[in-house]
C-alpha cells in the first residue's frame, strides 16, 4: 500500500469501539443536501441534481468488484449495515501470482475477519455506505467482491502483482465496475518507476489492466490519480496512465480546482488524465468510489452501455467538457447532464450502414 496512508494498528475491538460513538445515532441533514431527497456525503454533492436524486437509483443488480488494503470493521460499520458481500479474498495471506479456484465462492467466507487495516472499508463507505436518508456512496443496492492485496506499512513488488492477481479474478467473475483505490510507482524493493513510463503500456500493472479491459469491452474500472501531487513525482500513479479506465482526481471545495495532493496528468499522454473528479480533501482514495458508485448507478439505469459508451457520457457531462486538462480532466461530472445525454442517445435514431442507403 502507499506510503501515504500508513494506517494505524490500533486493536481492532478499540477502534471499532470509537467508530461506533463518534457516530451519531441520528445523522443530522447537511445544508447542500436541501430540497434532495437523501442527505449526501460532500463528495457526492456536486455531481448530484434533483433529476438523479427523484430516481432512487442504488445499483440494483450490478456486480462490483473492490480491491484494496483491508476492510477491517466492514460487518460493523453502521453504513455498511446492508452491504451484499458475495465473495471476499486475502491475497496477502496466499503466495504471489495465487488465484481462487475456479467456480469457488457464493457465500462470503472468513477471509477478512482478522484484518488490520480498514482503508478499503472507508472505501466501501464512499462507494456505497447508506443508514437511513444518509447516503456516502451511490452504490448500496449493489453486489460485491472484495479483494484485498495490499499490506499497510510496506510497498512492495507483491502488492502490485497480487493487484494484478486480483484484477483478473475479478473480471473472471463478471463484475460490471471494478474501483481501485491504490496505486504504485516507488517499491521497497529500491525499485520504482519513471515518470516517462507514464504511457499506460510500459508498467506491469497498467499492462495488465489493458489486457483485462481489453478482453472484457463492457468492465469499467475506475481508479484513484494518487495523492503525490505535492511529491517531486507529482503526477498520477499507475495503473491511472490506462486509457481506458476512468482515472478520479480531487477538487479543492472552496476554489474548484486540483485539490494540492491529487495526481497531475503527464502532458506526454495523447489524452487529459485525470479523467473526472470530485471534491476531497482526504485523498483521491476517496474520489474514486464516489465516481464509481455514478457509475455503477449509471450501469443499472442503462445496462447495455458499453465502456467506451460510460467514458464518452462521463467526460461529456463533466464541467470542464470543453476544455479539459491535467489538473482535473473534464471535471466533475453532473448527474442530471448525464441524464440528458442519456435520453438524447436513447432518443437517436439508430445509425444507417451504407448498405441500407
Amino acid at each position: 500500500m502507499r506510503r501515504g496512508l500508513r494506517l494505524a494498528r490500533w486493536p481492532l475491538a478499540l477502534a471499532l469501539c470509537l467508530f461506533a460513538a463518534s457516530w451519531p445515532a441520528s445523522p443530522p441533514r447537511v445544508p447542500w443536501s436541501e430540497g434532495l431527497r437523501y442527505s449526501y456525503a460532500p463528495a457526492l454533492t456536486p455531481m448530484l441534481g434533483r433529476g438523479w436524486d427523484a430516481l432512487g437509483l442504488s445499483g440494483r443488480g450490478v456486480r462490483v468488484g473492490v480491491i484494496d488494503a483491508g476492510f477491517a470493521g466492514w460487518r460493523e460499520d453502521p453504513m455498511l449495515q446492508g452491504l451484499q458481500v458475495e465473495r471476499q479474498v486475502d491475497f496477502t495471506r496466499r503466495p504471489v501470482g495465487w488465484m481462487p479456484p475456479a467456480g469457488a465462492g457464493g457465500r462470503p467466507n472468513d477471509d477478512l475477519v482478522q484484518d488490520v487495516s480498514d482503508h478499503g472499508t472507508r472505501v466501501l463507505r464512499a462507494l456505497a455506505g447508506r443508514s437511513g436518508d444518509r447516503v456516502e456512496g451511490l452504490a448500496y443496492g449493489a453486489r460485491f467482491w472484495l479483494a484485498k492485496t495490499d499490506l499497510p506499512d510496506s510497498e512492495g513488488r507483491a502488492d502490485e502483482a497480487r493487484s494484478i492477481a486480483a484484477l483478473r479474478w475479478l473480471a473472471a467473475q463478471g463484475v460490471d465496475v471494478i474501483n481501485m483505490s491504490l496505486g504504485y510507482a516507488e517499491f521497497d524493493e529500491g525499485e520504482a518507476y519513471r515518470r516517462e513510463q507514464l504511457d499506460g503500456r510500459s508498467a506491469r500493472i497498467s499492462i495488465a489492466l489493458a489486457e483485462v479491459l481489453a478482453a472484457h469491452p463492457d468492465l469499467v474500472v475506475v481508479l484513484s490519480a494518487g495523492n503525490r501531487g505535492a511529491r517531486d513525482w507529482r503526477y498520477l500513479g499507475f495503473p491511472g496512465d490506462v486509457a481506458e479506465a476512468v482515472t478520479v482526481g480531487a477538487v479543492d471545495p472552496q476554489t474548484g480546482r486540483r485539490w494540492r495532493t491529487s495526481g497531475v496528468g503527464p502532458p506526454w499522454l495523447p489524452a487529459p488524465k485525470p479523467d473526472v473528479a470530485t471534491w476531497g480533501t482526504r485523498g483521491t482514495s476517496f474520489t474514486a468510489p464516489a465516481v464509481a458508485g455514478l457509475v455503477v448507478c449509471l450501469r443499472e439505469a442503462a445496462p447495455g452501455l458499453s465502456r467506451a459508451e460510460v467514458l464518452a457520457l462521463l467526460r461529456g457531462a463533466g464541467t470542464q467538457a470543453a476544455r479539459p486538462d491535467r489538473e482535473i480532466g473534464y471535471g466533475v461530472v453532473r448527474s442530471d447532464a448525464l441524464l440528458e445525454a442519456l435520453a438524447a442517445r436513447r432518443a437517436a435514431p439508430p445509425a444507417r450502414n451504407a448498405a441500407s442507403r
